[in-house]
């Protein structure tokens, strides 16, 4: 009855607003709008444990894999090394998995999770949920842990590809956009009605390759750059945040003993992880996992200009999905250089998906359009 009353008041209010001609007033109501919501019942989400006290494989790079369309199932592995191409067992505790549409917002069910980021500010995994039907798709930037989910805000688009900086700032890619979320907007976006629009900034890219499907974000001497990899690692797409400046470089693709690979491996390159500023890209379908040396590349140009690195340093799974890892980690293990390419080892998908609390949020004022 009092989540009924709430939601009751807070529509009303909003529909005050609408009448009132008094500026101030209306603010003040739509304070007070927020402060009611801030009351409310919301999921209090675990953090993300980096020291790895509570399972050292929560402080590996972890691999969303996500189920066929339509099944909604999100699988959160942590890759126990590279080199080997192993990966850990959820059925034995390492990892977790869940069903998005056990999760719905304002009724409508969320079908998929994707650009995933581990915030260093607060230490809690952030993602972006697509909720509803693809003809009426919005989405939104939510936090999640091993049971619950909690609406942040909605999202100006789709996304697949995004991750946090060192400073706490969530960087995403959309069509032919790239959103910055500055840290001290996403904190005060916590204390807003879930259905309230997200505080961004926004860069237009510049026309090129097919967009990366996951990006990382890198200090590269005194700049700090959004990089990720276009499909069949054409191309290395680079952007300075705080010039704006990006260009699109060529890429070459080396085995460990530093022979070209060529053709290039095709297909897409869904999962990236930051280890101490050192990226690495990895494939949906069995490509393998690649890091990336900018030794070639000259940023003091403008446009950036040079060829980018990368060399294969262990195998990938055959598995749409995502990467993301604790930004204050280390990789665990140390790359060798072997006389010949690593074996590609595939994990166990489908492990059976640990039950879950259902979460619903109701959300105040109208409902998303």
């Amino acid at each position: 009855m009092a989540r009924l009353l709430v939601v009751g008041f807070a529509s009303a209010l909003s529909a005050r607003t609408h009448e009132v001609s008094d500026v101030s007033e209306a603010t003040q109501l739509l304070a007070l709008s927020h402060s009611i919501w801030r009351t409310r019942d919301v999921p209090v989400i675990g953090r993300w444990d980096c020291t790895g006290v509570s399972g050292e494989w929560k402080t590996k790079p972890m691999h969303l894999q996500v189920g066929s369309a339509g099944d909604g199932v999100a699988q959160f592995i942590p890759v126990v090394n590279f080199t080997t191409g192993e990966y850990g067992n959820i059925s034995a505790g390492e990892g977790f998995s869940f069903r998005a549409k056990d999760f719905n917002l304002n009724g409508v069910e969320v079908v998929a999770v994707n650009a995933c980021g581990i915030n260093p500010n607060d230490s809690i995994l952030y993602c972006v949920a697509f909720v509803g039907n693809e003809d009426e798709q919005t989405y939104y930037l939510v936090q999640i842990d091993e049971t619950q989910m909690r609406f942040v805000g909605r999202l100006p688009g789709r996304s697949f590809a995004a991750a946090f900086s060192a400073d706490g700032d969530f960087y995403a890619l959309s069509q032919d956009k790239l959103y910055t979320f500055r840290a001290d907007d996403l904190a005060a976006d916590l204390n807003k009605p879930p259905d309230t629009d997200l505080t961004c900034e926004s860069l237009d890219l510049l026309p090129g390759d097919a967009r990366p499907h996951d990006i990382v974000v890198l200090n590269v001497g005194e700049a700090k750059c959004a990089v990720g990899v276009s499909p069949n690692l054409d191309k290395l797409l680079v952007v300075d945040i705080a010039t704006k400046e990006q260009a699109w470089l060529e890429v070459e693709v080396k085995t460990f003993n530093g022979e070209v690979i060529a053709p290039k491996p095709q297909g897409k390159f869904g999962a990236a992880w930051n280890f101490e500023n050192q990226a690495f890209f990895s494939g949906n379908t069995g490509q393998g996992v690649f890091s990336l040396e900018l030794d070639g590349v000259n940023l003091s140009q403008v446009p950036a200009t040079g060829t980018a690195t990368l060399t294969l340093v262990g195998g990938s799974a055959e598995s749409k999905g995502d990467g993301f890892n604790c930004l204050n980690g280390t990789l665990g293990w140390s790359v060798p250089e072997p006389v010949q390419q690593p074996v590609l080892q595939q994990p166990v998908l489908q492990q059976p998906v640990l039950p879950v609390q259902k979460a619903v949020q109701q959300l105040s004022g109208e409902p998303c359009k």
